[in-house]
Formats: structure tokens, sequence, C-alpha cells
């Protein structure tokens, strides 16, 4: 073999070692075997320690490569449980899951819309991403953590449908999933039959993260920062693969990490890793700890892909433009997406004093709302035409405090993307949003010690 060609595969020999790090023996055996095979013992041991010196690079540059993969700002975030999801096929209007051990799966069935839930101990599904094919009875599928140690996959019905599950092979754990559809009575007695055995989703919230010291006999500024999406719950992609759950997350690290030093001002996290978090749930959080400020961060994806820039939204029952409402619409999902029931209205919430409570609170909102805004356009953070608007989010319902809901940007609009992908922008807006809530935080100080 001449040098050039020689030369060649060497280069063929790297890339597919970058391509296949996982395969790096089967790879090196067929090398050896070549060797053997095509050359000459005299030149076998030089082969070879060009090859293996090859070999020992590309290894390096996968770690790597692999390495950046991993980073926390774009983290592939899926679930690395001890149970593996080997596969998932379709056989009719059957469903057949096999895993890598043994595996305690628990199915349930929900409305509106009509959904099959499967619960498991925490799991990787990494065999789903290639896409898989479903029975027709099924139109959606998702899937991925739901809380910490608990992974969920949902089957969003075009029909109700009914789904029995047995396990055939318990050496390989293989469950069969079969699908009859059912009537509207028969679908809804098995709701409601299934009802108990929701599991109970826990949110790994730690609880405040951050608690500067106030001044003497002073009580804290409370603000939860509230990164949209999780776990099961991705949110809006970008045409880069950007999902909204990582870039929400990152940002609000970010900005827990800008108010740190910020003193009198305690931060609360309402999730603080890839978990999925009820809408609910957030409200709770904040009310729980009698937050001053509930700020939502989220990147969503809409429509017109040249409308870009940052928008703060405040609660009001009528949108102030269309793309508001499609906005609150598709937030307003979460719950459905993961394979919740639907919200329920929370009847203190509903009383004559919350509504009172909600019409002072959604005028500090507004107020704040247009603070935060001229912090953001005197530092030539890019905006949104009206930055200030107004829609009916659920995770914006406490009636006793202040809300605000975060577009950072969004991710249909290229440059948008890019931007919230990189962390030296995120952490310069999340500086800038952090010194317009410190003079917030300041004002509502001196207001709350006036007599």
């Amino acid at each position: 073999m001449n040098e050039s060609r020689s030369t060649k595969f060497e280069i063929l020999f790297q890339i597919a070692v970058l391509k296949h790090p996982a395969r790096f023996p089967q790879i090196m055996t067929f090398q050896m075997y070549r060797m053997l095979k095509c050359h000459t013992r005299a030149n076998r041991l030089h082969l070879f320690r060009r090859r293996a010196g090859a070999a020992i690079a590309a290894m390096a540059m996968a770690v790597l490569f692999c390495g950046l993969a991993f980073l926390p700002s774009f983290a592939s975030g899926k679930a690395t449980g001890s149970a593996v999801l080997m596969s998932l096929q379709t056989d009719g209007e059957a469903l057949s899951l096999v895993f890598d051990q043994p595996v305690a799966m628990k199915v349930v069935h929900l409305a509106s819309p009509p959904r099959i839930v499967l619960d498991f101990p925490q799991t990787n599904f990494a065999a789903l991403d290639e896409g898989v094919r479903l029975p027709e009875l099924i139109s959606t599928i998702r899937y991925g953590l739901i809380s910490p140690g608990q992974s969920r996959i949902v089957f969003t019905l075009s029909l109700p449908a009914i789904a029995v599950a047995a396990v055939t092979n318990s050496a390989i754990d293989k469950h069969i999933l079969t699908l009859a559809t059912a009537d509207e009575p028969e679908f809804a007695a098995r709701v409601t039959q299934d009802a108990a055995l929701q599991t109970p989703l826990t949110n790994g919230n730690s609880g405040p993260l951050n608690n500067s010291p106030a001044a003497a006999g002073q009580k804290p500024f409370t603000l939860v920062i509230d990164p949209g999406h999780g776990g099961i719950d991705g949110g809006a992609e970008g045409k880069l693969g950007t999902r909204e759950k990582d870039v929400t997350l990152a940002f609000g690290l970010a900005l827990r990490d800008a108010l740190k030093n910020v003193a009198g001002v305690r931060v609360v996290m309402t999730r603080q890793t890839d978990v999925f978090v009820g809408l609910n749930e957030r409200v709770k959080i904040a009310r729980q700890n009698e937050a001053e400020l509930f700020l939502s961060i989220h990147g969503d994806s809409i429509k017109l892909a040249d409308v870009r820039g940052a928008t703060l939204y405040i609660l009001s029952d009528s949108a102030s433009d269309a793309i508001s409402n499609a906005l609150a619409n598709q937030e307003n999902l979460s719950d459905s997406i993961a394979g919740l029931p639907p919200m329920q209205p929370d009847p203190e919430m509903n009383s004559i004093l919350a509504d009172l409570l909600r019409q002072e609170t959604e005028s500090f909102s507004r107020e704040l709302a247009t603070q935060i805004i001229v912090h953001l356009r005197e530092n030539s953070v890019e905006l949104i035409n009206n930055p200030v608007r107004a829609a009916g989010f659920s995770v914006l319902t406490a009636p006793d405090v202040p809300s605000l809901l975060l577009e950072m940007g969004y991710l249909s609009n290229h440059e948008d993307e890019l931007l919230m992908r990189d962390s030296a922008w995120r952490e310069r807006t999340a500086a800038v949003l952090a010194k317009a809530i410190e003079t917030y935080a300041k004002g509502h100080r001196t207001r709350s010690a006036q007599p």
C-alpha cells in the first residue's frame, strides 16, 4: 500500500472513531484484522504505531467533543436512569416496549384531551429520539423526566381508547400495550377509576437558594424565579435545535447568580434542574414563600419568523393582541403536555377579596414591567415593538403576588435563538434585569416602611 493511500486510511479511521466513540473496540479490532491480512511482517509494527497514535488522538478529540456537548448551557437533558428503553414498536393497535431490565410500568388514562400516560422509574428514552411509528389511534407522543426519579411517556389519542398492559417476557421485560377504542362514557369511567393512580410529583425545589442579609429587623425582598418548562415539557424548539427548557433554566440560574450579592434580596427557584413543575405548583411556590415578585422566564416560538426581541407580559383576562393570546394558550397547555389532569380553579382565587388583590398586584406588575423595560432599553437589549403586553397566562394567576412573564426573545427567530444560546448574552442581560429588580426592591422596601 502506498503512503498516500495509507494516510487516507488514517484519516478515515480517525473520522470513524470521532463519529462512533462507543464503537472504538470494534473499529480497532477491524484495523488489527486489516493489518494482519493486508501487510507484510516488516511494516505491521510501523502501521500499528501510526494507527495507535491516530486512535489516541481521535479518542481525545471525541472526549473533548462529548464534553462540549454536555456543557450546562445546552445539555441534551435526556434522563440517564438505571433502566433503558431499548425499543418501541407498533403492531396494529398494539405497542411493544422492550427494556434492558425489569421495569414497573403504571398506566393512567386522562381526559381533555384523551391521553394515555405511562409512568416508570427514571428511564433513558434515547431510543425514541430517532422517531417511532405509532398506531393510528395515537396522534402525538412525549416522553422525559417528570420529576426526580420518575419518567413518563404521554400518548395523546385521536379517539378515546382503553389501554390494556401485559408483560410477555420478564427476561427482557417486554411490555405489550393493546389499545381498543371506547365510547365517551366508558372512557370517562376509566379516567375516574385511574384518578387515584396519579403519581404524586416532586419538583426538586430546594427552597431559597440565596439569603442575602437585609437590614436589622427588615424582611428580605423575596423573588421567585421560574424557568419555564422542564423535564418532559421541552417547550419550543429553534431551528438550531435549541430547546426552550434549556435556555430558560440557563437564564434563570444566571439571574440568580447576578442577585447573589444584592443585600436584602432572597431568591427562590421553582426549579434548578431539568424537571417538570406543574403550573399550579409554580404559583403555589410563589405564594408559600410570600414572594414580592414572581418572574417566569420563557423563549417561545411563533409563526412570524421576523418577530424578535424581549417582551414582558402581565396577567389580563383579555389579551392585548393576537400574538399574546396565542402564546398564553400555548403556555397554558404545559400541564396537558406533561400528562396532568386539567387545572381546577382555586376557590380561594375566585373570591371578591382575591379579585381586589389581583387588581392591586396587576397595577404593581405593570409598574415594574415598565421599569424593567426602561433598564433593558437603556442597556441596548433588543425589544419587541410595544414590549409590555398582557394575556391570560395561568402561571401569573397568584392574586397576591406581582407576577411577570419574560419572553427573552423568540426561538422562531434566528438572531434571537443565537443570542439565547450565548452564555455571555445571558449573563449580560441577567445583570441588567438584576439591576432593575434591585432598584424595584429598594423602592418596595421604602414604601413598606412608610406608615
